[in-house]
């Protein structure tokens, strides 16, 4: 391992958390978006 100061190792970890919340967005936004689709389908079908 490299002689890193704390800080160069803070702002890579942030930017991990970044890249890390950015990613679960994208899945959140997703699976939100799927389970509108199926609710709109049931209640096109009535079971709703």
């Amino acid at each position: 391992m490299s002689e890193d100061t704390i800080y160069e190792r803070i702002a890579r970890l942030e930017t991990e958390v970044k890249k890390i919340r950015a990613d679960l967005d994208i899945i959140m936004k997703f699976h939100k978006n799927k389970l509108v689709k199926l609710q709109v389908k049931r209640v096109k079908d009535g079971k709703i």
